[in-house]
């Protein structure tokens, strides 16, 4: 009777290790993996995965704003980022997104990542529309950044080795294998995409993952070859990390980047270091495209100061910050900056 039992418990065991040895992630910290909200003036996005939903609020400013809740399309699925373009008009009424969801068998499971496109319509319109979706390498994909050019006509999901777009207009999909040098790689963890359809990204350049720096990466397409051309540019902050910092999604290990194309800056938040750093940048396809003209480190440490960063205009600046360094029960607090010249006034 003994033996039977134990068999019964090893076999339980097996399903049960079958069913969640992939499931790996902390799916209850909105703190970390990515972007969940997205913002531009007609709409805004917003993925509640402990509601299994996405809230569109048109207009996304004012008080007569209109909601449209649009479930998810399976049972367990988790959204990692969402992005619209800055710029989309009010007919382009769509998003994009990183997702996955668990796919059970009598016997096991497996994580299925998708890159999800939404058309959705007025508030006081027809029904919303089925996704598209594109099917990505099965398993977990937090290490996934998702970015639509300011208009709204393609979109780009990018990890450690791959690219991946969708043109909106002619709905077709690429996807090219990125090869850094030996022993480089790269996790992306902010991107932006600039009114060129050129992609400018921060994250972690590591070797071998075991040291890493901080780097801007910028990609390109190239027409003529269709591949993914780019060019890296370290952040100096004075000091190499440790590799491990390749695969570690917490709050102070993000990072962010926003960009103003017409005064060709760039803000990019490191809150490892809880400082920022602005950059101008140039078109013109130069070795080092950014060029470093100023840089703020607050005055208190492990508060995750510069986790988001955003152009209110052309003089201003808002940086997302922790009130305390005790997370999670910390509240978030949001500095305004004005840059003046090549310095900044913290107000």
């Amino acid at each position: 009777m003994a033996s039977l039992f134990n068999l019964c418990l090893i076999l339980f065991l097996l399903i049960l290790f079958n069913l969640t040895d992939e499931q790996t992630l902390d799916e209850s910290d909105y703190d970390i993996y990515g972007q969940r909200l997205a913002v531009n003036e007609y709409f805004g996005v917003l993925a509640v995965n402990d509601q299994n939903q996405f809230q569109v609020y048109y207009p996304p400013y004012g008080s007569n704003t209109c909601t449209h809740v649009i479930p998810y399309s399976y049972s367990e699925q988790y959204v990692y980022n969402v992005a619209i373009g800055s710029k989309q008009n009010s007919s382009q009424l769509y998003f994009s997104y990183i997702a996955e969801y668990i796919n059970y068998t009598i016997s096991s499971s497996s994580v299925q990542s998708y890159l999800g496109f939404y058309s959705i319509s007025p508030c006081n319109g027809s029904p919303i529309l089925s996704p598209i979706e594109l099917l990505l390498n099965p398993g977990y994909e937090d290490g996934y950044v998702l970015g639509m050019d300011p208009y709204g006509f393609v979109v780009y999901a990018i990890n450690p080795i791959y690219v991946i777009s969708y043109e909106i207009n002619v709905r077709i999909f690429n996807q090219w294998t990125i090869n850094y040098s030996y022993p480089w790689e790269f996790s992306p963890r902010s991107i932006i995409i600039d009114q060129n359809e050129t992609i400018h990204m921060v994250g972690y350049f590591c070797a071998s993952q075991i040291i890493c720096d901080i780097n801007i990466i910028k990609m390109w397409k190239d027409l003529i070859l269709n591949k993914i051309l780019y060019q890296t540019q370290i952040i100096d902050i004075g000091e190499d990390l440790d590799g491990a910092l390749f695969s570690s999604y917490t709050p102070t290990t993000d990072m962010s980047i926003t960009i103003n194309n017409d005064l060709k800056l760039f803000v990019v938040g490191i809150p490892y270091r809880d400082t920022i750093f602005i950059y101008n940048y140039s078109l013109n396809g130069s070795m080092l495209p950014y060029n470093c003209i100023g840089m703020y480190t607050y005055n208190q440490s492990g508060i995750g100061f510069g986790k988001s960063v955003a152009w209110l205009d052309n003089n201003t600046i808002a940086i997302l910050a922790y009130s305390l360094s005790t997370f999670p029960w910390s509240a978030s607090q949001i500095q305004v900056s004005f840059i003046m010249k090549n310095n900044f006034i913290l107000y």
